[in-house]
């Protein structure tokens, strides 16, 4: 809307390659229930939030003196993100504004010492896109927030999710194969780790948020561009093998490394101190899924054959490192 100034009407407009907003994954819905605004995206949120913002300085005095706002890009990103998820309530079906908050604080509490992993479905209590499993009696609010980590041990990633309509856990269920995405009734909540969780609609994560910080996530590992960089750093390679160890890898449940190198099984003798040597062996995905069970890095040479698990990397701090990331980049 615009901001009258003095004898004029001043719209803020911002402009950003068509890009920007098509490429970010985003969902289709312009309003919910036919009424209420629907925050697409978290680029499409963060404009929203600049725009809110240039509002509010027309409305200071001296309008347009000083361009600099106060504003943070953590506190744009953070707005979209809650307008994302108050969004993803509001195409529920439901209403409520404390999603975001909640999730943050339920990916932050332990539960007998351990982090939180596992699953929400965000849906109506009636919806017929949902199978449900078990009904709770009494219902956990969001806030609530020492019972919902505990109830969260009920669930799984892939498996049975706690339901929630944005106010209240009510069961545990399953969404239905057949369910419509064009339809966008049904939001899963992936809980990730340590601070942090996901908020995903048919199949595609929309956000990813870290200790309260919302992102875009990361892209998906794209096929040519794993045999560009494997023909680069490797030479020689045994292409499906290994693209077969790593979208197993993508699976495991509390994340991992896997190391590819010509020298595996120098590597494996040179690290045995700090790692379970093996005696070279190919993987399959359900034995990928067992050893990156454990901490420490798959070690597999050229051909996808494995060497080593549970190898720990470590070494000299460097300045290349990021200590805004975790310990498996760094340590890589």
């Amino acid at each position: 809307s615009p901001v009258r100034v003095d004898q004029h009407f001043v719209y803020t407009a911002v402009g950003l390659p068509v890009s920007a907003f098509d490429d970010a994954p985003h969902l289709s819905s312009d309003l919910a229930a036919d009424r209420y605004p629907v925050t697409r995206s978290l680029v499409e949120g963060v404009v929203d939030a600049m725009l809110d913002l240039s509002a509010a300085e027309l409305h200071e005095p001296n309008p347009g003196a000083n361009l600099d706002f106060d504003a943070s890009p953590t506190d744009l990103t953070k707005a979209s993100g809650i307008a994302l998820t108050n969004s993803a309530v509001l195409l529920a079906g439901s209403h409520g504004s404390g999603l975001f908050d909640a999730l943050n604080a339920l990916t932050n509490t332990r539960y007998e010492g351990r982090v939180g992993v596992g699953s929400l479905l965000l849906a109506l209590r009636d919806t017929p896109h949902v199978d449900r499993e078990l009904t709770f009696v009494d219902p956990v609010s969001i806030r609530d927030t020492r019972t919902l980590r505990k109830v969260l041990e009920t669930s799984s990633r892939d498996g049975a999710a706690l339901l929630t309509d944005g106010r209240d856990v009510y069961g545990l269920g399953r969404p239905r194969p057949d369910y419509p995405a064009e339809s966008e009734l049904v939001f899963n909540l992936l809980v990730t780790g340590d601070g942090a969780w996901e908020l995903h609609h048919g199949g595609v994560a929309l956000a990813r948020v870290e200790f309260g910080a919302p992102r875009l996530p990361a892209q998906q590992l794209q096929r040519t561009r794993f045999d560009r960089v494997c023909t680069e750093v490797l030479g020689e390679y045994d292409g499906d093998a290994l693209w077969t160890l790593a979208n197993a890898a993508k699976g495991a449940e509390h994340g991992t490394m896997l190391v590819i190198s010509r020298r595996a099984s120098e590597e494996a003798k040179r690290l045995s101190s700090q790692a379970i040597p093996i005696e070279p062996a190919a993987l399959d995905a359900s034995l990928v899924a067992k050893v990156t069970s454990i901490d420490g890095s798959v070690l597999v040479d050229p051909n996808g054959d494995c060497h080593a698990v549970g190898v720990i990397l470590d070494g000299t701090a460097t300045t290349v490192g990021d200590r805004s990331r975790g310990a498996r980049y760094n340590s890589a």
